[in-house]
């Protein structure tokens, strides 16, 4: 789903020298897979990500989102990608109740762009199934739920009797 390969990032420093922020990094990140970027400050971690979510253009190498390189197709890499850095989290000024209510909005929206995703991929089908389908994309990966989902899709998709 994300692959980056020989990315470099430099930047003009103080009287214009150059400063290399990224240094021929690689690494490769599969669907449905959590990985984190590890460092002390000034890695080049923040910088990676930026580059990787089309904030910043690499100087070299590569990048590509779901099959959409960041340099020839950013909009196609920021549809099918969602990054939020530690300085855009959730303001502090929120009540709890704000806070709780901006979660589930980008929930809701996490959601229908799954749900998007799997009628382009399957075609249409009943919105019982729909949910089910949503359900085992977003849940999919603890055991005990996707048991259950699974065996509520096969109902509704009419593979097992009731």
């Amino acid at each position: 789903m994300i692959e980056v390969r020989n990315l470099v990032k430099e930047y003009r420093g103080a009287e214009g020298s150059v400063v290399r922020a990224v240094d021929d990094v690689s690494f490769a990140v599969s669907a449905g897979e959590m990985v984190g970027l590890l460092g002390g400050n000034g890695a080049g971690k923040t910088t990676t990500m930026r580059v990787v979510a089309t904030l910043l253009a690499p100087t070299s190498g590569t990048a590509v989102v779901a099959g959409r390189d960041v340099r020839l197709d950013p909009i196609g890499v920021r549809q099918r990608l969602a990054y939020v850095s530690a300085t855009t989290g959730v303001p502090d000024r929120l009540t709890p109740r704000e806070k709780i209510a901006r979660s589930l909005a980008m929930f809701d929206w996490t959601r229908g762009l799954v749900a998007r995703q799997i009628v382009a991929e399957r075609g249409a089908m009943g919105p019982e199934q729909l949910r089910w389908e949503v359900a085992l994309r977003l849940y999919g990966a603890d055991p005990g739920a996707r048991r259950i989902i699974e065996r509520q899709l096969a109902k509704v998709r009419g593979d097992v009797s009731g």
